[in-house]
């Protein structure tokens, strides 16, 4: 009876929704990207003016007059420099760009350092007038944030500026040399309370909104503090950052595990804690962690980065997952059968042109058609029967399985605490920093939507802090949120020291 119910019913209406409902969203959604954001710069420039559509989100004023004629620019032909505030319409781009430099991101540490003023359209702070009411202009410095009304001529340009609230977590450019080859060097600034903050970013996470925060911190930082994830590797990437950093990594679970290894492996005293920005779909140890489970909306960057600077550090354990010849290494977990099927197709999935640009909601969307395709096909029963499990030197017998989890934190599955799910007093306590990993099954994909929903308690095998798992036949697996195909292989898991990431302060 259940296998007619599905053929006749199920069946057809997955189908519907895989093959016409979900293509439709898809391209409806796609077209409204498209639209809205054909003016938007998706490469960073390193020099010179990067220019952003007016219609992006800032961290610096909004400004709709250009900063050469002072006429309302529409969105369609207005734009802004996401480093210094200059703004300009199409006819005078080219103008603002000859007249206008854009700040700089390192000088002599011998010249003062003074105000980069640039004309916009925003209240004054200081009187509260305005362009449109007042005769003069508003000038804002985009080092120390602060706007001033000015009724006749331009402001000063030899006024020192000492970088306003900003100023315990910039990286000044007299403290910066780069190198022809653009190699970076920082020299720490004598100044007490420094910690500079560093933000690493996937500009892909989140459906492409990781372009538009990595925007949002280039407005308040030093743009050389704002670091975009690419192909050259992250080592080379942040070998320049000061001891004395904390970094914020915007990404999900796969780019915080690569960020925070990054830094764990490199030859440095004292290690800078990481704390997260979240914009991947599961984000498991960002909520573990009081950063929540997607990216507050609206973003408020400096609110964001006190929050930063008031964060607690921890450790938490460091896992090396050593598969065959290959070794990696955990943070969150480790998994072997659906789950790692479903975050396999999902990866898939996100490559292809349709969904490179698709919101966290869309993400979802994927991951719950995915899941349900699963709970239909039955892709990966029997599991048990290709794995052999050793936790702590001893053979474990395995039930009927369709996943295996090694968990090293209370979240799974985008917030499912299910070590503890449906649990008594007598379930050992879970800890992210006490060497041991929590070893658990699920027997099928319809398991897994009644843990999230907490009607039901995974198969508890116990804990570990030395693991090894035999693989007889190619299965999916997945290391903190990044999946693959497995070949048959022994697996080695064992602790590996620890690493230091940022715990937000209750508010």
């Amino acid at each position: 009876m259940c296998y007619h119910f599905a053929e006749n019913f199920i069946y057809p209406v997955f189908r519907l929704f895989v093959y016409f409902l979900l293509p439709s969203i898809s391209a409806i959604y796609i077209f409204n990207w498209w639209y809205s954001d054909i003016y938007v710069t998706k490469k960073y420039r390193s020099k010179g003016h990067s220019w952003r559509s007016i219609q992006s989100p800032k961290s610096i004023p909004y400004n709709t007059l250009c900063s050469v004629c002072g006429r309302l620019m529409m969105s369609a032909v207005g734009e802004f420099c996401e480093r210094c505030a200059l703004s300009a319409c199409r006819g005078c781009k080219k103008l603002s760009e000859k007249n206008n430099p854009c700040r700089v991101l390192s000088i002599s540490p011998n010249e003062p350092f003074l105000h980069h003023w640039v004309k916009v359209g925003a209240v004054c702070e200081d009187c509260n007038l305005s362009t449109d009411t007042d005769v003069g202009y508003d000038f804002f410095c985009c080092w120390c944030q602060q706007i001033k009304h000015f009724s006749t001529g331009e402001p000063s340009k030899d006024e020192v500026c000492n970088f306003g609230n900003s100023r315990s977590m910039i990286i000044p450019p007299s403290q910066v040399k780069i190198s022809r080859t653009g190699q970076i060097s920082v020299t720490p600034p004598d100044w007490d309370d420094w910690q500079p903050i560093i933000l690493v970013g996937n500009p892909i996470s989140g459906g492409g909104t990781g372009d538009e925060v990595l925007s949002l911190f280039r407005g308040l930082l030093n743009p050389i503090q704002v670091v975009r994830l690419s192909k050259k590797g992250l080592q080379s990437a942040l070998n320049w950052i000061p001891s004395s950093a904390r970094i914020i990594v915007a990404g999900g679970d796969g780019t915080v595990s690569a960020v925070v290894s990054t830094i764990t492996n490199m030859n440095i005293a004292d290690r800078p804690p990481v704390g997260i920005l979240p914009l991947g779909t599961g984000n498991d140890l960002s909520r573990v962690l009081g950063w929540g489970g997607s990216c507050p909306a609206p973003l408020s960057p400096f609110k964001f980065l006190n929050d930063i600077r008031n964060a607690t550090v921890q450790p938490i354990d460091r896992w090396s997952v050593t598969v065959g010849r290959r070794k990696l290494f955990a943070y969150n977990y480790l998994s072997i059968g659906v789950d790692a099927r479903v975050a396999l197709d999902f990866h898939r999935a996100r490559l292809h042109p349709l969904y490179l640009r698709g919101s966290q909601s869309i993400n979802y969307l994927i991951y719950l058609c995915l899941g349900t395709q699963q709970v239909l096909s039955q892709d990966c029963h029997g599991l048990e029967k290709l794995l052999e499990l050793h936790m702590n030197n001893n053979v474990i017998a395995l039930p009927p399985l369709q996943a295996l989890l090694l968990l090293n934190i209370p979240s799974w599955g985008a917030g499912v605490d299910v070590w503890n799910a449906g649990a008594d007093q007598s379930v050992a306590k879970q800890s992210m920093n006490d060497g041991k990993l929590e070893v658990l099954g699920i027997n099928s994909s319809f398991h897994i939507a009644k843990l999230q929903i907490g009607l039901s308690q995974p198969i508890r095998l116990g804990q570990a802090s030395s693991i090894t798992i035999k693989i007889k036949n190619r299965v999916p697996m997945q290391v903190d949120g990044e999946p693959w195909e497995q070949n048959p292989c022994e697996i080695q898991v064992e602790q590996m020291g620890t690493a230091l990431v940022l715990s937000k302060t209750s508010d």
